[in-house]
């Protein structure tokens, strides 16, 4: 898997948590989960755009970014 996958789904399980994937039901904290991951399909598309518009085409830069964040995600 690649240090952007990696990132991505680090800050995914963090900001919505990985129980917020598979919880169903109709209780005030299956809806916050829902609403958590709404929200995160909505702001990933943001932060992808801006990662493309800092790094454009710079493969090792942008590895190497991507690998200090997920580390940094990891750690926390």
């Amino acid at each position: 898997m690649k240090n952007e996958q990696k990132f991505y789904s680090a800050l995914e399980n963090i900001f919505i948590g990985e129980a917020g994937q598979k919880i169903e039901g109709k209780s005030g904290y299956v809806n916050l989960m829902k609403l958590k991951s709404q929200y995160f399909a909505q702001i990933k598309p943001f932060i992808e755009k801006e990662v493309n518009e800092t790094f454009g085409h710079e493969t090792a830069s942008r590895e190497e970014a991507f690998q200090k964040l997920f580390t940094f995600l990891k750690v926390t």
